[in-house]
């Protein structure tokens, strides 16, 4: 049973992994396109 602070931890952790998410995938685009040229 999920109480109210465990809710917000839940909604903040999606949020996170979300913009984490972002974050990787342009960091691994970076990667990507320096070790191309």
């Amino acid at each position: 049973m999920l109480s109210p602070n465990d809710s917000f931890f839940l909604s903040a952790f999606k949020m996170l992994r979300r913009y984490g998410f972002a974050k990787m995938s342009f960091f691994s685009y970076c990667g990507f396109f320096f070790s191309a040229l």
